[in-house]
This record gives structure tokens, sequence and C-alpha cells, in this order.
């Protein structure tokens, strides 16, 4: 199998379209900004998200995002961000990686290739370490967390807050 690990720009294909539309509209604490959404919308929203990781036009209170797109065979399964840091607010709600997966490509053994490649994307971009969080309950996401040395820092209400070293 080959796996590719690509930064979504303004030039990425419909086949990246269509692949959103197969995920919910909230996932993962993940809103799916496309579902439902035309292909036009698509194409601006592109735009938005390069300008983001490039820090074009972002608001004082958000940070500098990559959003990726994982291909298993030139095939689009994953979309997900890496922030390049996280300020106060950040930390309290959210984390460096979020994703989501194809309900279709679940239980195959991907996820854990996509946090090891996100986590060599964090490690060029000077990360010195990463938060990860999951549900409590989700056996699947913290044993991979931890499987990528991720050390628990806490439980709080409904999740598990990971940090892995880089």
């Amino acid at each position: 199998m080959n796996f590719k690990l690509i930064k979504i720009w303004k030039d990425s294909g419909e086949d990246i379209y269509q692949m959103l539309q197969q995920i919910l509209w909230k996932e993962n604490w993940i809103i799916n900004e496309m579902y439902w959404k035309t292909i036009e919308d698509f194409q601006q929203r592109k735009i938005d998200k390069e300008n983001e990781s490039l820090w074009i036009w972002l608001k004082p209170e958000r940070v500098k995002v990559g959003t990726f797109c994982f291909f298993v065979d030139d095939k689009p399964l994953w979309i997900g961000k890496l922030r390049h840091k996280l300020n106060e607010s950040l930390m309290i709600k959210w984390w460096n990686i979020s994703y989501i997966l194809v309900e279709a490509a679940r239980g195959k053994g991907y996820w854990t290739k996509i946090l090891e490649l996100l986590l060599i994307k964090a490690k060029g971009i000077w990360l010195k370490k990463v938060l990860l969080t999951c549900e409590k309950d989700n056996i699947w996401s913290y044993k991979i967390i931890e499987k990528n040395n991720g050390i628990l820092e806490n439980i709080i209400e409904w999740e598990r807050r990971y940090w892995i070293q880089l």
C-alpha cells in the first residue's frame, strides 16, 4: 500500500470533496464544513484553508493550522488538522491534532499511520510536544495515542488528554 499525507491547497482535487461528502457533518468533535455543500463552496473553502495555513487574514484569536488529507493508494480517506501552536483558549478546549476518517476505512490501522505522519509534520514545524485528546471510553483512540508515546495528562469529564514529546 502507498500512503501519502498531503496538505490541502487551493488546487486540491474534487476527490477530496467527494470524500468529505461521506463524512457526517459533526464527528470526533470536528465539524465537517463541507457536508451538504456544493463543489463551488469547496473551492472557496480550500482558498480559506490555504490562507489560514499561511496566516493570511487570520483573526487574532486564531492560530496557524495546516489542513491535510491522507491518501491510501491515491484514494483520500481522512481529513485533519495540525495546529502550529495552542493559545490559552485552545489549550483548554482543543488540541494540536484533530481528524475525521471515512467510516469505511476505520479499523484498518490507518489512524496509526496517520498519527505517525502527522508527528513527523509536527517535528518539521519545530513543535516540541503535541496535545491529543479522545473520549475517555474510546479504547481504540487512546491505545493508538499510547502506542505513539502519548503520556496521559488527565481525564476531565468525558475526555482523556495526552501529550506526545517530539
